[in-house]
């Protein structure tokens, strides 16, 4: 294995995350992943070391993620099922309520707009902070900030829309 592929390999678990948070699911998060791999791969001579190499990967997804959007925006939309979960020897409730909770808050980050979720899914999915967020979308921190706290008001309304027995206790 290279040193490159070491280093994107110790990495991995980061852009994982972000590129889940982009895309709105873990199918489509992992696949926008391994085509953000390959091509860092294919284009690793072209790796400034200067620059911090989560960085380096997280544009790279970005740029792939937006290219999908503009060819779907072209074709038309479409959906994904959710493939069946087959759960054994464990608490069926607890893992269909985790279920239901995980595909709240995914299709909540896919409903935000496109700005807000790249900020969403570099802060609060990815750990980065403001400035490195800042840094990787070419934004002040204030623009950084004030997306995410838009973001955050309107994840905390969407999901609270969608629990069950809202408004139970009221």
């Amino acid at each position: 294995m290279t040193n490159m592929g070491k280093s994107i390999l110790a990495v991995l678990p980061q852009l994982r995350r972000f590129t889940i948070g982009l895309t709105g699911n873990i199918a489509d998060g992992d696949d926008l992943m391994q085509s953000a791999v390959a091509r860092a791969l294919e284009r690793s001579h072209q790796y400034d070391q200067s620059y911090q190499l989560t960085s380096w990967l997280i544009k790279i997804a970005q740029n792939i993620w937006i290219d999908e959007m503009r060819k779907a925006s072209r074709r038309g939309q479409h959906s994904v099922l959710d493939d069946e979960v087959h759960v054994m020897g464990e608490d069926g409730r607890v893992k269909m309520e985790q279920k239901i909770m995980t595909q709240t808050v995914l299709a909540a980050i896919r409903e935000l707009p496109e700005d807000q979720r790249r900020v969403v899914a570099l802060v609060l999915v990815s750990g980065h902070s403001y400035k490195e967020a800042a840094e990787m979308l070419d934004l002040p921190v204030g623009t950084v900030m004030s997306r995410l706290s838009r973001a955050r008001q309107k994840l905390q309304s969407d999901i609270l829309d969608h629990m069950p027995g809202k408004g139970v206790l009221q």
